[in-house]
């Protein structure tokens, strides 16, 4: 029997059943322990379904390439770490190293979804990705599973990216199991992916770390153990694993402020944190400033977004390298002529309203069509997709409008009105006292000839703030994924 050099494997699968229910509690949620490795592998795999397109140039291929037809690598949610998963990857690659096999399902015939089962995760999905080499370290392994070569339809890179249809996968079990010598087949390390969706979630997740390369990107060895992760509402919490890592369940909308503290973390840090109905990543590096869950003025990375904006945009106010648009660091300009209005009816409450309004600058040939619109206003959040008139609804009583005048038929470059409404009932905690304080100036912020603008407000009432961003509509995250087969 020939044994390579470097010999590799892969395989992969994945299922989908209905769906089902289950509960939870006032609890710390135990994600788990992955080892350095095994926590660097879902970094990478988290940074592929953020951002395929630079996936692809990373590891030098087309994305989409040799993909099912219908299927597409778009950004996804991020997946979490999930304790069962784990222990259900990690005793699937130690066995098959130590009886000399490389397939999906085990010698005494257990498919990986009865493995799944067995140990208690009751899925909704389910998928599984198999990668063996002969000197190949975990990081490796992933790349193989990525590329996926000679595979057809790219099944490893469907699973990893839910380039399909459906709900994608929420929790996934990495287990990497290294042995000093090959088997008689000629593998030593082993790396088992097991994905998974169930009823828990959607999960709040990322990891704890000291950049100490300072790279702006998590590393093996960097991550910070014993910290402690804590939402100001929820059922759940976190405690960072030995890696870094940590997970857990949080609401499906409206924003959480989330507190870092404790173990070698080295200071106590809240962050406000956007909600989405899927999974939602946060990473937190060791050395932060502090600063407060709703800071309107500050620019933490100083790339030219408020680190509100940044937060309800999906990127770091902590990392210059992590603009929104992915664009270079924005310019401020003043926006003329700034209007703020609050409406209060004692008798109809529901009608209650903030309307604000400002001149914001856009180029020549501005179409509105497909433009989005994130707006955060004192933490609640409302992103929306502007109609061909500039419109948009955003809720009962809540609107924006970007009104362009034209000249014959064309717009030119102009100061456009602006005008932006929020109902009372979204703000009921944060206008207690039902009156307005200070109003200091609005900016906007403008990146290149593509129009990207976000409008900036400070303390314009009930010391709260408002942000208004707008971004093309094919380039929105977060779209659902879909589902493997083998």
């Amino acid at each position: 029997m020939r044994t390579p050099l470097a010999a590799v494997a892969l395989a992969g699968c994945a299922l989908l059943v209905p769906s089902s229910a289950s509960g939870g509690g006032q609890a710390l949620w135990d994600s788990g322990d992955p080892t350095a490795p095994e926590q660097f592998v879902l970094e990478m795999i988290n940074g592929a379904r953020a951002d395929p397109a630079a996936e692809g140039q990373r590891i030098g291929i087309d994305i989409n390439e040799g993909l099912p037809s219908g299927h597409a690598a778009v950004p996804r949610p991020p997946l979490a770490m999930n304790r069962t998963l784990l222990g259900v990857a990690r005793a699937h690659s130690a066995d098959m190293h130590a009886r000399n096999y490389f397939a999906h399902n085990s010698l005494d015939g257990k498919s990986p979804f009865q493995r799944m089962q067995d140990a208690g995760y009751a899925y909704n999905s389910a998928g599984e990705n198999i990668a063996a080499g002969s000197s190949h370290s975990a990081p490796a392994l992933e790349n193989l599973l990525m590329v996926d070569a000679g595979i057809s339809g790219r099944g490893h890179r469907v699973n990893l990216l839910n380039t399909g249809g459906g709900a994608p996968f929420r929790e996934v079990g990495l287990g990497f199991f290294s042995a000093s010598a090959p088997n008689t087949r000629g593998f030593a390390n082993f790396l088992t992916q097991d994905f998974g969706r169930n009823s828990m979630g959607p999960f709040l997740v990322g990891v704890v770390y000291d950049d100490a390369n300072d790279n702006a990107r998590y590393d093996e060895g960097e991550g910070l153990s014993g910290v402690t992760v804590e939402p100001a509402t929820g059922d759940w919490y976190a405690v960072t694993g030995s890696a870094g890592g940590y997970a857990f369940p949080v609401a499906a909308s409206g924003t959480v402020t989330v507190t870092v503290s404790g173990g070698s973390f080295g200071a106590t840090v809240q962050r406000l944190i956007p909600l989405t109905g899927e999974n939602v990543k946060a990473d937190f590096l060791a050395g932060e400033a502090v600063a407060p869950p709703s800071n309107s003025q500050s620019d933490t990375d100083g790339d030219g977004f408020c680190d509100e904006l940044e937060i309800a945009l999906g990127t770091s106010p902590y990392v210059s390298g992590d603009t929104p648009f992915g664009g270079a660091p924005a310019a401020s300009v003043p926006l003329v002529v700034p209007k703020l209005r609050i409406s209060l009816d004692f008798a109809r409450p529901d009608r209650d309203a903030v309307t604000f309004a400002a001149r914001l600058p856009v180029p020549a040939d501005f179409s509105p069509e497909g433009r989005r619109v994130v707006l955060d206003v004192g933490g609640v959040i409302r992103d929306v997709t502007l109609d061909a008139k500039g419109r948009a609804v955003s809720g009962p009583g809540e609107s924006v409008r970007l009104k362009l005048r034209r000249v014959k038929g064309v717009v030119p470059a102009q100061d456009a009105r602006l005008t932006v409404t929020i109902s009372r009932s979204a703000l009921a905690a944060s206008f207690a006292d039902e009156g307005p304080h200070e109003r200091d100036d609005v900016r906007g912020v403008a990146r290149g000839a593509a129009g990207d603008r976000a409008l900036r407000g400070r303390e314009l009432c009930g010391h709260e703030a408002a942000r208004v961003a707008g971004e093309n509509r094919g380039a929105r995250r977060g779209a659902v994924g879909g589902r493997a087969s083998r």
